[in-house]
């Protein structure tokens, strides 16, 4: 029970201490403190009150340093009574609860994007941001001539003529100055400027041939309250000279709930003045910051009605309002519009008188200035298009990535007028221009070869261009599809059923594999170009395309060649085609594998796959695509050719069937290598 008794004193004593230990700073106890000292006999009570007691100072002068020293012990104590962290949760509740308006609302017609509002931070708070500091007055700085002389102010005199003298003197608590040969001189409630012109008009009257030089040294202290919602409300010992904003500092500042716009100040239980943070924030008017006087209140209301504005202007934020009734006054707050903003298109987000949120559309060009401002409105304000007008971009291994006027009749060479316009080892045979086609506004590509272009202005190559169009030239040697990564996923964001994916993808032994814009009339020796060509060692004689009937969804697969004789050229590519390009000394069956497994899954059960299996004196043995009228030389072609070793006598093939879902053996069927 001893225990328990000691632990409830130690934890009241705890919150007495915070409550009177300083005449500077005066926190509340919190309701657990106080709960804990109703719970004390009245015997108890009084013992835990004299304990700390005798602490509680009265207004003595004290010096900056020990001003200084004493904030800077009381704020170590609010630290860490807890209290700070409280505080500090409870200053963000207004700016969460603005801030929620700011999330996503979906618009209720038919075809509407949602309306997006960035979470935006209350205006002005962050003046005094950060952990809450000691405010020390300036002990060097002039003495305006209207300070106003109290008690235990430190005047100096000097005196010099027939009397050289300095007389260092303390303003009494009666408000005298004892004057040495004049006498006790009343001066307190006079204003710096008074006191001077009085004591020099007595000086001279008095000690005949003596002039004087009266300064301030010493300030006093005074004390003051800081109550409302602010981060530490309480009592503080703060200089004379000290200003509305001086005490707001010392305090810590205004929460979050707390109202910068109507922050008064009492006097004797009455308003003396009212002053507006934003005056000062945004007009930079200090006239309201007024000189506080012993015994002043400053007090903090909780906040007024807000509005948020978010989007392209100069100070988004969360602004409280007073006077400030339209949309225009709001946007004047927070320093109008951005060149960027799009003046015809915005958004208020609103609770409506059925506690919905809604928002409405404004056109800030017309209905600015007459649109009511509500309590918790958050004005978005869109920005203009991204998209340049007017205008052909040239980018990629170029010199100089620019944008060029758009005219009637530009050409390509208009932009790239020769190769010094370009970096060395340019790839001239592959040039690409992405247009939008002003129907549909979709994206179509155009394939350019610059070496035709150089080599003859006038040839179609040098085609014309549209505004908008944007150009793009490439290395020999690099990553070419993933430069172009971005291009190829718009044209697959594009396609429909009707209308496929205009991409290609080359795969195998070429310098830059990946997935290609198909254009115009593509061919496979263009998709080759695309792919910055073969690599050395690839099998000519052997190449695959794979093609996907748009309508059924089956696979068939092609056999090409790049031989001199071949059809390269001629060779037409079909959106979603997949070329595969073979080395002579890989394997192939690590390429070749997942289209094998397309194939194979691509069939019915009562099916037979459309592969062909080779083993045996081959080069690379496995299974190939069956090609319509392949022969066994061709397999044999497709699996690299024989090995040296083979002994060209004889093969045998094996042919299956398919019946009910059970594959048989039907047969085989002997062949002579050497005339087959």
């Amino acid at each position: 029970m001893g225990r328990k008794l000691v632990s409830k004193l130690i934890a009241v004593v705890a919150a007495y201490s915070v409550l009177i230990s300083s005449n500077i700073y005066a926190a509340q106890p919190t309701a657990e403190q106080m709960r804990l000292f109703q719970t004390l006999t009245p015997e108890q009570q009084q013992k835990a009150i004299a304990m700390y007691g005798n602490s509680a100072g009265g207004n003595k002068q004290v010096s900056n340093r020990q001003l200084q020293e004493q904030n800077e012990k009381n704020i170590d104590q609010y630290k860490a009574s807890g209290i700070a962290h409280r505080d500090a949760e409870a200053s963000k509740e207004i700016e969460e609860s603005i801030s929620e308006a700011t999330e996503a609302i979906p618009e209720t017609g038919e075809n509407k994007e949602e309306v997006e509002f960035e979470k935006i931070k209350q205006f002005g708070y962050d003046l005094f941001a950060g952990t809450p500091t000691t405010f020390a007055p300036a002990a060097n700085i002039p003495v305006p001539y209207s300070y106003i002389v109290g008690p235990d102010d430190n005047v100096i005199i000097q005196l010099y003529g027939k009397q050289n003298e300095t007389h260092d003197l303390i303003v009494s608590r009666e408000g005298y100055l004892n004057f040495p040969g004049i006498g006790p001189v009343l001066v307190a409630g006079m204003s710096f400027a008074q006191m001077q012109e009085m004591l020099k008009d007595k000086i001279d009257k008095q000690l005949i041939g003596v002039k004087a030089s009266i300064t301030l040294g010493v300030l006093r202290s005074i004390r003051i309250f800081v109550l409302g919602e602010v981060e530490r409300p309480g009592s503080y010992t703060v200089s004379s000279l000290s200003t509305m904003t001086n005490a707001l500092f010392v305090s810590g500042g205004v929460k979050g709930i707390g109202s910068l716009r109507n922050i008064q100040l009492k006097r004797a239980g009455k308003i003396v003045t009212e002053m507006d943070l934003y005056d000062l924030l945004l007009n930079g008017d200090t006239s309201a910051d007024v000189m506080l006087k012993p015994g002043d209140v400053i007090f903090v209301p909780p906040v007024g009605k807000t509005v948020g504005i978010t989007g392209e202007v100069r100070r988004p934020a969360i602004y409280e309002i007073k006077n400030e009734k339209t949309i225009k006054q709001l946007l004047d707050m927070a320093g109008g519009l951005l060149p960027t903003a799009y003046a015809s298109m915005a958004s208020i987000q609103r609770v409506n008188s059925k506690d919905q949120r809604v928002y409405k559309d404004v056109d800030l060009k017309k209905e600015a200035a007459k649109e009511k401002l509500l309590d918790g409105d958050v004005l978005k304000v869109y920005s203009v298009l991204d998209k340049v007008e007017g205008v052909v971009l040239l980018q990629g291994h170029v010199r100089r990535e620019i944008g060029v006027s758009w005219s009637q009749g530009m050409r390509l060479t208009d932009i790239i007028p020769s190769v010094d316009a370009l970096l060395p080892n340019v790839d001239l045979s592959y040039l690409l221009v992405e247009r939008e086609v002003a129907s549909n506004k979709s994206i179509e590509v155009i394939s350019v070869n610059l070496e035709k272009v150089f080599q003859n202005t006038k040839s179609s190559e040098n085609i014309k261009l549209n505004s908008g169009d944007k150009i793009t030239a490439f290395k020999v040697a690099g990553d070419r599809a993933g430069a172009i990564a971005d291009l190829v996923e718009k044209l697959k964001q594009q396609a429909t059923q009707l209308s496929p994916a205009k991409v290609i993808s080359i795969e195998g032994n070429v310098k830059s594999p990946g997935e290609y814009p198909l254009h115009k009339r593509m061919t496979l020796e263009d998709a080759i170009f695309a792919g910055s060509n073969i690599l050395p060692r690839t099998d000519l004689d052997y190449v695959l395309i794979k093609r996907v009937d748009q309508r059924t969804g089956e696979i068939s697969v092609l056999q090409t060649n790049l031989s001199l004789n071949g059809n390269a050229s001629n060779f037409m590519l079909e959106p979603e085609d997949t070329i595969y390009i073979f080395d002579k000394v890989s394997d192939r069956q690590k390429l070749l594998s997942p289209l094998m497994a397309e194939i194979s899954g691509n069939v019915e059960k009562s099916t037979t796959a459309q592969l062909v299996n080779v083993e045996g004196q081959v080069r690379f043995p496995g299974n190939y695509p069956y090609i319509e009228g392949m022969t066994a030389d061709d397999l044999v072609k497709a699996a690299g050719g024989y090995l040296q070793s083979v002994y060209l006598q004889d093969a045998e093939i094996t042919r299956f069937q398919v019946l009910s879902g059970v594959k048989r053996q039907v047969g085989n069927i002997k062949l002579n290598l050497a005339e087959a």
